[in-house]
């Protein structure tokens, strides 16, 4: 843009100066060229919302003016024909003109275009930013220096995705982030690799929070034999803050089972998981607590959802 400001400065030089037909012809092209040039950086900075957008419309507005100055004049014309199609000429030299509007078109459009100071809070904090699908060095809370339009993206694991445009006019983004409560329980048993440890005849059922209202049967085909490993998938919907537990429980049959451990470890849609608990049971399952547990819970505390292992 300066090389073409420059440009322009000495071809309107070189029309004031001269009068021939040449000379005329001359600048008539350079002016066309520079006019075509300035079209297309003001279509690229559009597109890339650079702050050469306006000084770029700014110059093919003026050369413009200079094209139709030009073509008034007849092939006949003196250097005095030429002032008359600039009066301004007479008065105030032309390059000066030009490069004084340039400057003007330029402050603007910098003032346009300059970044702006957004404040970004989250509930939870630590949620990390994504300006126009880059990720930002710091996570909420913070300030970031955004352009408008900039398309932020905020993620926390468990949480649902916010989206928002940088706006001059909202400086400060507070947003309470919605938490995904569904959930995939993996649960995983082994049962004793000894003498009859395995059995038939006993209905098992995992309950969150110990509450019988929402238990889910540890069924399968071939499940509790001896030495095997079990694995079950439930789902469940509960807000992290409220997990409390896991119990495994014996709700009826006959039989006993003995199992070894307890495995277990919970998954959001969006991939969020928490840590692997590990519950040593190393004893027998019966509706009869004289022969075994009735109900086994397995504590968990402080339940996180972390981002995804690789």
């Amino acid at each position: 843009m300066a090389l073409l400001c420059i440009a322009a400065l000495l071809g309107i030089r070189r029309l004031l100066r001269c009068g021939s037909t040449g000379a005329l012809l001359g600048a008539r092209h350079s002016a066309i060229i520079a006019c075509g040039v300035l079209v297309v950086i003001t279509i690229v900075a559009a597109m890339n919302r650079s702050s050469l957008v306006l000084p770029g419309l700014g110059g093919i507005v003026l050369m413009v003016q200079y094209l139709s100055a030009l073509a008034s004049v007849v092939p006949s014309s003196s250097a005095a024909s030429v002032r008359q199609c600039f009066p301004a000429a007479n008065r105030r030299p032309m390059p000066q003109m030009l490069l004084a509007s340039t400057i003007l078109l330029s402050t603007w459009s910098v003032a346009e275009a300059r970044d702006i100071r957004v404040r970004i809070v989250t509930t939870p904090k630590a949620a990390t930013i994504f300006v126009d699908g880059k990720k930002a060095k710091r996570k909420t809370p913070t300030t970031l220096s955004l352009s408008p339009g900039d398309e932020v993206v905020l993620q926390r694991p468990g949480y649902e995705t916010y989206e928002f445009e940088a706006n001059p006019d909202e400086l400060k983004i507070e947003k309470k982030l919605k938490e995904i409560t569904e959930f995939t329980l993996y649960f995983e048993t082994k049962t004793s690799n000894r003498r009859w440890a395995n059995t038939r005849d006993l209905k098992m059922v995992v309950m969150l929070n110990g509450n019988a209202d929402d238990q889910r049967v540890l069924r399968g085909r071939g499940i509790r034999r001896v030495g095997a490993i079990d694995q079950f998938e439930f789902e469940f919907d509960c807000p992290a803050r409220n997990i409390k537990s896991i119990r495994m429980a014996a709700l009826a049959g006959d039989d006993k089972w003995r199992c070894d451990y307890v495995r277990l470890r919970m998954v959001k849609r969006d991939g969020a998981e928490t840590k692997i608990y590990t519950r040593v049971v190393n004893g027998w399952f019966s509706c009869d607590s004289k022969e075994g547990h009735q109900q086994f819970d397995i504590p968990l505390t402080a339940v996180a959802f972390m981002p995804p292992r690789k």
